[in-house]
């Protein structure tokens, strides 16, 4: 019997309804008066803004009364930020405030014209830096402020050989630059002093969920028994990346991690809960326990395609994914406000690091009351407010948001004990199922889907990079294709632990090609017999079984049910079509697919073999 031991910090404070987006707080005109107050005699100031405090906002509304450059008369605005989701949302937010500008992006393909009468260029950081005639091509006499969102990076040497550019290097520069960020401070101690000369306006966290403007919340700390004591700590501060996922990615804290959002989701209705792991194999191993046990969890790393991203995050931010699981993304200009749950399965001793994760919850939603931020890792021992700093040593402030200064703190009780087994099953987005992939990732992906499906093996579509077969006793073999090119072939065994299925996996080889994969398998079916008759004891003849062909039916009808551009009778006709000529075989391999990705197994199986032509994609689209 597994036994959860929980302390719960619950800070109670006052919400306030959201207001028209074009209309500034009154925090926030305060803010604007103050740069605007502050650019007279300063011309390179930051502002410390917490998360979800409306900083694109801010300078949004800003820009337009930021008087010309003062020697040129120029009055063009650069906007720098370092990922596109960031430049999104400048641009946006620009042209709501400002419907009548004239907008251009620098970013990778998208070149601007340089013309004399764009009002902003939204330029990405990493693409001036890499290219010195691209950013060579700004003349710096064109603009009268640059504005630098995130800006606690700006004394990374990307930041500075622009910002050198365009004169902002000396405190007397012609133009005003203006550096915004919610964690104004650095853990590696670099002081932000050598790009910035003043912190002229600063609204921390508790400011902004005392007067209604983020979400309350409820910090619950679940020991999970982790010896962090042991783990190195790196040059900059924090725990070493390799060591730290060691002692977090392990069968009995995963299995904690699943059970503990069993109890949680239950009790407090959760709807859509993000989780923070260490690295990805720290994600699949945790992402997959959650599939093999009926809860859809997916997840999102730096190499996931901009595609998948953006495909994950719609259906997050729409309600119909529970469970979005990440490493390292979603610290930064993330703005998904119906997250109701936070889960801390990555320990940092990095307060700026913790403040962004929380942060990514507190943002106001009408379908939440507070945010639940789940610890697993004794994360409110590091806290998550500190004051803005433009020196290396972080300043850490006397209040804290788990000291009863500010809410009731309370332990939470009994201790919770045998915790249920839950069916926790949802929708999996279906809104962007007929949308295809960049031309060349068309092209590979049906040069990997024919080499499957030749081989002698039934192999079957788990995930889009992912492929598996099963040997029958809830064993089964997957490969999985990796953007760098490499392919790994495993075996997966799932185990039961009191009422959890948790699969195990182990890497049997690693191979550039699929060819080498698919020979290293038939050693592995030589090495072991016993394998090689399981499986050979899965190759059932026959038609499908009614219990197979209502189980598949109901699975794929409620996988559209709820999507309005689908013509729900048309579409049926089409599945019981397929579904009359389908084997026993191939319903029983599409059944072991769906046990153990749930949705996109079905998305794959929808896609590929019901819907198959976009002939018939266009059929079933309701006019």
């Amino acid at each position: 019997m597994m036994r959860i031991s929980i302390r719960r910090f619950s800070v109670s404070l006052r919400v306030r309804n959201q207001i028209s987006s074009l209309a500034l707080r009154p925090y926030q005109q305060e803010c604007v008066d103050t740069c605007l107050k502050s650019l007279e005699t300063t011309r390179r100031i930051a502002v410390s803004l917490a998360t979800g405090g409306g900083k694109t906002v801010i300078f949004s509304h800003l820009i337009d009364q930021i008087p010309p450059n003062p020697k040129t008369g120029s009055s063009k605005t650069l906007i720098l930020v370092h990922r596109k989701e960031l430049a999104d949302q400048a641009i946006a937010s620009l042209r709501r405030v400002y419907p009548e500008y004239k907008i251009e992006l620098d970013m990778a393909n998208r070149k601007p014209s340089h013309a004399p009468d764009i009002d902003v260029v939204v330029a990405s950081v990493p693409t001036l830096n890499r290219s010195t005639q691209r950013l060579e091509s700004h003349d710096p006499g064109e603009y009268k402020a640059i504005v630098v969102d995130e800006c606690h990076h700006g004394v990374a040497d990307s930041y500075t050989k622009i910002l050198k550019h365009f004169g902002c290097d000396s405190a007397d520069c012609d133009i005003a630059l203006l550096g915004f960020s919610a964690t104004l401070s650095r853990y590696d101690e670099l002081p932000l002093g050598l790009v910035f000369d003043e912190i002229v306006f600063d609204k921390n966290l508790v400011d902004l969920i005392r007067e209604g403007y983020l979400s309350d919340f409820s910090w619950i700390q679940v020991s999970a028994g982790l010896e962090l004591s042991q783990v190195a700590i790196g040059q900059d501060g924090d725990y070493k990346m390799d060591e730290l996922a060691s002692h977090v990615n392990k069968d009995e804290i995963n299995a904690l991690v699943f059970q503990s959002y069993q109890h949680f989701a239950e009790k407090y209705q959760l709807r859509s809960s993000l989780f923070f792991c260490v690295n990805v194999a720290h994600l699949e191993s945790l992402s997959l326990v959650f599939r093999s046990n009926g809860v859809n969890a997916q997840y999102v790393t730096g190499n996931t395609s901009k595609f998948e991203r953006e495909r994950l995050i719609a259906e997050f931010s729409n309600g119909q994914l529970p469970v979005l699981m990440n490493c390292g993304v979603f610290t930064e200009g993330t703005d998904i406000p119906n997250i109701d749950s936070i889960f801390i399965v990555r320990p940092t001793q990095s307060k700026t690091l913790l403040t962004q994760m929380v942060g990514r919850g507190l943002r106001l939603h009408e379908n939440k009351h507070r945010c639940y931020v789940i610890d697993f890792v004794d994360a409110h021992k590091v806290g998550v407010h500190s004051n803005p700093t433009l020196e290396g040593k972080m300043k850490t402030n006397g209040v804290s948001l788990f000291e009863s200064d500010t809410g009731r703190g309370k332990q939470e009780g009994p201790e919770i004990e045998d915790i249920k087994y839950m069916e926790y099953d949802t929708l999996d987005g279906y809104q962007k199922i007929f949308e295809k992939f960049k031309e060349q990732e068309v092209v590979q992906t049906e040069n990997i889907i024919g080499k499957f499906k030749t081989s002698q093996f039934p192999w079957i579509q788990l995930r889009r990079d992912v492929w598996g077969l099963s040997i029958g006793n809830e064993e089964f073999y997957q490969i999985k294709i990796y953007p760098t090119g490499a392919k790994i072939l495993s075996f997966v065994k799932t185990i039961r632990r009191g009422k959890i299925r948790y699969p195990e996996s182990q890497k049997v080889a690693e191979k550039a090609t699929l060819e080498e994969l698919f020979a290293e398998f038939e050693k592995q079916l030589e090495k072991y017999p016993e394998k090689y008759r399981s499986y050979r004891q899965t190759l059932i003849r026959g038609a499908i079984t009614q219990k197979q062909r209502d189980f598949i039916r109901s699975v794929t009808i409620n996988l559209i049910d709820k999507n309005p551009k689908i013509d729900k009778a048309k579409f049926i006709g089409l599945l019981d079509k397929k579904l009359n000529v389908m084997s026993k075989f191939a319903a029983s391999n599409l059944i072991f697919a769906y046990t153990v990705s749930r949705t996109n197994a079905l998305k794959l199986f929808v896609k590929q073999q019901v819907l198959p032509s976009k002939a018939l994609q266009k059929y079933v689209v309701s006019r």
